[in-house]
């Protein structure tokens, strides 16, 4: 596991200014808040997390299977590079 919390703060802090209902995002961004132990910003990110995940009760899924070592309820999400990068590497 890399650990690399403040670009993965960076990285999550850059999905979540382009889509600001992303619950899932602001979960993995509250995590690494937690982790480097910035209490206020992770409580930010934990009320919009818990915001925009209350349907089906599933921040306390997440919660749950986190606590587990688990991130299978979190669809990640990679963006594919343009046809013409792609065509540029082969």
């Amino acid at each position: 596991m890399n650990e690399n919390y403040a670009e993965a703060i960076n990285q999550l802090r850059t999905v979540v200014n382009i889509n600001q209902k992303d619950g899932e995002a602001y979960f993995l961004l509250e995590k690494a808040y937690e982790k480097i132990g910035d209490a206020e910003k992770d409580k930010f990110a934990e009320n919009n997390a818990m915001q925009f995940l209350k349907d089906d009760n599933r921040y306390a899924k997440l919660q749950v299977d986190w606590q587990a070592g688990k991130t299978d309820g979190i669809n990640f999400r990679v963006g594919q590079p343009p046809r013409q990068e792609f065509v540029s590497v082969l």
